[in-house]
């Protein structure tokens, strides 16, 4: 399946409208796939298979606060997976490390800056819905293309008639929306 949520869309959400963008500004067309949190000094060796490609990673940096050798490393790990960008609270880093800036900003990787009261759970719940819509959105395209190309039919992708008319799931049921036979002109 195809990922068309972008860091750019992120933005646009209600809850990270006053996000302010502090790094990677040219990286917001990056794709996102998942949420990721963490909260501590990530150990590559045993967390390196825990990330992945287009994560958003959403993060406090309370354990690294001090500690710019950990949140450099930190930040060089999100960048090497691929990860989309990297969501943090401003109350305990409230401006990143010079160094950090140009590492994130020489890779394109957004780095953005939310508000401290900011709940975790929310945020998590929003992006999560809005790459759960997108992966729906896809799916109703492949439903309508395939409908459209008669592909749909042929395979047997409708379920049984009822009443003369052909019926096809929507988003998985339990609704259907149900189509007339068509006659040959």
């Amino acid at each position: 399946m195809r990922v068309s949520v972008t860091v750019r869309d992120l933005l646009k959400l209600e809850r990270l409208s006053s996000a302010k963008v502090i790094t990677g500004a040219d990286g917001l067309d990056r794709k996102v796939s998942r949420v990721n949190f963490t909260d501590t000094p990530v150990n590559e060796e045993v967390d390196f298979d825990l990330l992945s490609k287009g994560d958003v990673f959403i993060c406090s940096f309370y354990a690294m606060q001090n500690n710019e050798a950990l949140l450099y490393q930190s930040i060089d790990l999100y960048i090497r997976t691929g990860s989309a960008c990297c969501i943090a609270l401003d109350e305990f880093i409230p401006q990143l490390p010079q160094r950090i800036m140009e590492l994130a900003n020489q890779h394109q990787y957004p780095i953005l800056h939310i508000d401290g009261l900011t709940p975790y759970a929310e945020l998590i719940r929003d992006i999560t819905l809005l790459i759960l819509m997108d992966q729906d959105k896809d799916i109703m395209e492949s439903r309508i293309s395939r409908l459209l190309s008669g592909e749909a039919a042929a395979s047997g992708f409708g379920l049984p008639e009822r009443g003369g008319r052909r019926r096809f799931p929507i988003c998985g049921g339990p609704c259907y929306a149900e189509w007339p036979e068509c006659a040959a002109v």
